[in-house]
């Protein structure tokens, strides 16, 4: 009978500077590969249109490629390509020195061609487990996003549609084949 040692967020925190983008998922280690091109382009260019309009309505914070610890003993903590966290969340927590405790408000995520898709379909319901109000899932060889919503379908939109930040970041409002590559 062989036993693992699990490892936590503090532990995991710790070795961050010395290892590639790796997340925790029930206290094992996930080490994932650096994204492609396609992908940090897009991340960044819907992150900035989101980080812009924060500055003009502060209605919280973006985040980018912040780990969130969202489960404890075993420790899981996630990474996403971009979040955001709500100005009345921020007045509870802070904005913390290592990874950040609790899911994000939304969570971005990019989908490389090289990802599985319904690998990302589950962890969408991790994040809305975990307390997220809202995940984007944009896949950017199909030229679409999945949204979803605790308690409701999925709904997918086109390039030609506009990505908005519904309730949890009011007034967000962007057309997705803006920020696709």
């Amino acid at each position: 009978m062989s036993t693992s040692t699990l490892m936590t967020a503090e532990q995991l925190f710790e070795l961050s500077p010395r290892l590639p983008r790796a997340e925790l998922i029930e206290g094992e280690l996930r080490e994932m590969t650096p994204s492609g091109a396609e992908h940090g382009l897009v991340s960044l260019e819907l992150m900035a249109e989101l980080r812009d309009f924060l500055k003009r309505n502060p209605a919280g914070r973006a985040f980018a490629e912040v780990g969130f610890v969202i489960r404890r003993e075993p420790d899981t903590v996630l990474v996403p390509d971009g979040a955001f966290i709500s100005s009345e969340s921020l007045a509870q927590t802070g904005v913390p020195s290592s990874f950040y405790n609790g899911a994000p408000d939304l969570v971005l995520e990019v989908i490389s061609p090289t990802d599985r898709p319904k690998q990302y379909e589950e962890k969408a319901r991790i994040w809305l487990a975990a307390g997220a109000r809202l995940v984007w899932l944009i896949h950017p060889r199909k030229r679409t996003a999945v949204i979803y919503r605790p308690g409701l379908d999925s709904v997918t939109i086109s390039a030609n549609d506009d990505l908005t930040g519904e309730d949890v970041v009011p007034g967000f409002r962007c057309r997705l084949g803006d920020v696709l590559s």
